[in-house]
């Protein structure tokens, strides 16, 4: 059964309001790196909403654990540790911009994971998508400036990762709540981070982290990061119930440059070059030929 203009309008709606919160989240982040550091700084992104999730599951008295997706939702909290530690790295050493630029690559990636993992062939259109928006992608990153390839690895495989991620939490999204599939991938994700962090933070950084949090204006970021980041994938899981097909909303994760763009030209004053806003147009357009194919169905 086809998808209602309605409920598609709803799905775009909820996927742009994730964008938003991607971008907030990656500014947060940035100040977040700079001052606990790579792990700890993943650590908090999933321990602290993993803390409000938990009173909101149990306001909601949907506290059970959905076992029959526990695989699901442990290959996802997988690859979302991965997508975390790729974009926070980004994030440490370069803008804001391009990190949620090679963050949104994800809606790339979705239709050739969906090849491999589930034997659906993309269309000659997805192709041609995948190419104009590959191509967005090399002009933004401005070849004439020589790129740092080392570090647009670390951003594409952010993207990679999100895709991977999104891919698996749109095949339950439709017969689970969002907010308990997000909790219990928070709950892995938390325990994955504070294992990695174990063996790789020193004592020393430990204590500063534990001394700064203690800050007030450090309290308010890390809560304003954590409601971000469960925004986040909440409206992602409510943009993917209100379809059928999870490439008729993807493109609108590509809000987030958008987002991003703005917010590093009021906090930083930074405006984008004409290279990264072409760029960032063709990887749009790219998309939305997806998004044409979605609605030609």
């Amino acid at each position: 059964m086809g998808t209602s203009r309605i409920q598609h309008s709803k799905g775009i709606a909820f996927m742009t309001a994730s964008g938003l919160t991607v971008a907030i989240m990656a500014l947060v982040g940035q100040f977040l790196t700079h001052d606990y550091g790579l792990c700890l700084a993943v650590l908090l992104r999933y321990a602290v909403p993993t803390i409000i999730l938990a009173w909101l599951v149990l306001l909601t008295d949907k506290f059970h654990m959905p076992w029959r997706y526990f695989k699901q939702i442990l290959i996802r909290a997988l690859f979302m540790v991965a997508c975390q530690l790729c974009f926070f790295y980004y994030l440490m050493h370069g803008s804001i911009v391009y990190a949620t630029l090679f963050f949104s690559t994800g809606p790339l990636f979705v239709p050739l994971i969906a090849w491999v993992a589930y034997k659906v062939k993309p269309a000659n259109k997805i192709w041609l998508s995948l190419a104009i928006s590959f191509v967005g992608v090399g002009i933004a990153m401005h070849p004439q400036h020589g790129p740092d390839y080392g570090l647009a690895f670390f951003g594409i495989a952010a993207g990679f990762f999100n895709a991977c991620s999104q891919t698996v939490y749109h095949k339950v999204s439709h017969d689970t709540s969002a907010t308990v599939t997000t909790f219990y991938a928070f709950v892995i994700c938390s325990i994955l981070m504070l294992i990695i962090s174990l063996f790789f933070v020193p004592a020393t950084l430990w204590q500063h982290a534990y001394q700064h949090i203690q800050l007030p204006y450090q309290g308010l970021l890390v809560l304003a990061f954590a409601f971000a980041a469960i925004s986040t994938q909440i409206f992602r899981g409510l943009a993917y119930q209100k379809v059928n097909k999870a490439n008729s909303v993807a493109p609108f994760m590509y809000t987030s440059i958008i987002f991003a763009g703005l917010l590093a030209w009021l906090v930083y004053n930074s405006i984008p070059s004409i290279y990264t806003i072409i760029g960032t147009v063709i990887i749009i357009g790219g998309g939305f030929i997806v998004l044409h194919r979605a609605k030609a169905r």
